[in-house]
């Protein structure tokens, strides 16, 4: 959830991380209330429509995100590793299409395909944002590293 608050396009509203993460709105809100009183996430009215409420993460957010992303990537390529490439882009397209048919049968009406197109955009942005978050020639993964010599 910290990584869709994070780098879905500002500001964040709980129904854009509801689409994103395909939960609905309500565990979505849930969720957040936690994150809220863990510390991680702020809520935030919109001044003009004091309906809708923006998402944003803090600085505790954001020290515990970078160790967390790392980690989560490390996993799914351990995970994913007896794969090969093809294998994995089956493996993928098989997961959106069962996902896609779900999602159109649990909210009937819904335009699946521009669900997708949409999703197929902001998930590749997501991936490419978050790797190049714990990339060490990111500038801030320099500057942690710098840090943590320092320390020792």
């Amino acid at each position: 959830m910290l990584a869709i608050i994070k780098y879905l396009d500002d500001p964040v509203r709980i129904t854009d991380v509801a689409r994103w993460s395909g939960r609905s709105t309500n565990s979505v809100s849930m969720i957040i209330d936690r994150m809220v009183k863990a510390g991680l996430v702020r809520r935030v009215r919109d001044r003009k429509d004091r309906r809708t409420v923006f998402v944003t993460i803090t600085s505790k957010a954001e020290n515990a995100l970078k160790p967390a992303t790392r980690a989560g990537l490390e996993l799914i390529q351990e995970i994913l590793s007896p794969l090969s490439s093809e294998d994995k882009r089956t493996f993928v397209n098989l997961h959106e299409v069962v996902k896609h048919k779900a999602l159109e049968y649990l909210n009937p009406g819904v335009d699946v395909e521009e669900m997708q197109r949409s999703e197929v955009t902001s998930q590749a942005n997501l991936v490419e944002r978050l790797v190049q978050y714990i990339s060490p020639t990111n500038p801030d993964a320099k500057r942690q590293g710098g840090k943590k010599k320092r320390a020792m």
